[in-house]
């Protein structure tokens, strides 16, 4: 009995130094930085499946990759994902809901997705399986750009919002916080404020649209209402970059319509608080011009004095008789009289006279 354990005793130690022999020496490689699961944020009560976590996380990646691949026009393996996080997100708009648009209130699990192209990072928020994602708007700055020169600067009045005019685009975000940058199309200045630093003069003022700071080339002395119009094209346009929706009617100030008489007028007239101006017709293409100082000055008085207004007028007894119809969305407390619609009518007709006479 005592002749069969040496011999049992003797392989099992050669079986533990076997399997010592196998251990590997190098440390295990560690997967990509897409294939690496998410631990639960410390809120999260769920027990996922071992396996669901990496494979929720996957598609999560997977389809806010492709949306930027769309996006810019280049093959999703082109595009790096630098981070991952697990976030809990408030509603079902992943807390990125438009100006009026109605979210479910349920908590939405998901990922705060940070992807780069060409050293420029773009940021997506995601449920947990990339069903429902969207893109914070703009890119961030990189790394070491912390005082962009900035040839304008809009913020307003409680400091919460910020935008900055930079040669390559809008960097638009908190006044103590992270900004975003949205690239200006073509790469170019819009026209209206190229225009305006070419021609004015720099200075810095309080307007009722906020704070401007103005560095322009010019040497004209701008107006009080050339520098309100510059404080609001840059709420305008941070409102637009914020929102996401640049096809929203910003700023817009005043509309004027007049359709049928005898002379088959069918004009309609946008005016913004920058001083831009839309008129459009069934007989010509739309035409784009903008205020002058003066008009400038009318507009606001009008507008900050007066409430809404909403003003039409027609005789339907007449086959061919003239309709008007014109809204201020005054921002004032009183009450025009009549004097003062016909003020306002006849500096819409005006407009429109003007805009058929732009080259």
């Amino acid at each position: 009995m005592k002749r069969e354990i040496v011999p049992l005793f003797l392989l099992i130690s050669l079986l533990f130094t076997a399997c010592a022999s196998e251990t590997p020496t190098e440390p295990a490689s560690v997967l990509p930085m897409e294939n690496q699961a998410v631990r639960p944020t410390p809120a999260s009560t769920a027990e996922p499946t071992p396996s669901a976590a990496p494979i929720e996380l996957s598609a999560a990646a997977d389809a806010a990759r492709r949306a930027l691949a769309e996006l810019l026009g280049v093959k999703p393996e082109q595009i790096e994902i630098r981070a991952l996080e697990a976030v809990e997100w408030p509603d079902g708009c992943l807390g990125l809901a438009a100006p009026e648009e109605i979210c479910t209130l349920a908590i939405v699990p998901g990922y705060r997705i940070t992807l780069a192209l060409e050293g420029v990072e773009y940021v997506y928020r995601t449920d947990a399986r990339g069903l429902n994602l969207r893109r914070e708007l703009g890119v961030s700055f990189q790394v070491g750009v912390d005082e962009p020169r900035f040839l304008a600067a809009w913020q307003n009045a409680e400091c919460t919002e910020q935008a900055l005019l930079l040669p390559e685009g809008l960097s638009f975000g908190p006044c103590q916080g992270t900004h975003s940058l949205q690239k200006w199309e073509n790469d170019q200045i819009p026209a209206a404020m190229a225009d305006f630093l070419a021609r004015l003069a720099p200075f810095q003022a309080e307007t009722p649209a906020g704070t401007v700071i103005f560095d322009g080339i010019g040497t004209e002395t701008a107006t009080p209402a050339e520098q309100r119009a510059i404080a609001e094209w840059l709420k305008i346009h941070f409102l637009s970059a914020q929102s996401g929706r640049p096809e929203a009617d910003w700023g817009l100030a005043l509309t004027y319509s007049r359709q049928g008489g005898f002379a088959g007028f069918c004009d309609s007239l946008k005016v913004y608080l920058d001083g831009s101006v839309l008129l459009s017709s069934c007989k010509d293409v739309d035409i784009d011009f903008r205020l002058d100082a003066g008009q400038l000055e009318r507009l606001y008085g009008w507008y900050d004095s007066f409430a809404k207004i909403a003003y039409s007028q027609s005789d339907p007894a007449v086959a061919d008789a003239l309709s008007v119809e014109l809204t201020l969305e005054g921002q004032g407390t009183e009450s025009p009289d009549q004097a003062g619609i016909e003020e306002i009518l006849a500096f819409c007709q005006a407009l429109i006279q003007q805009g058929r006479l732009q080259p």
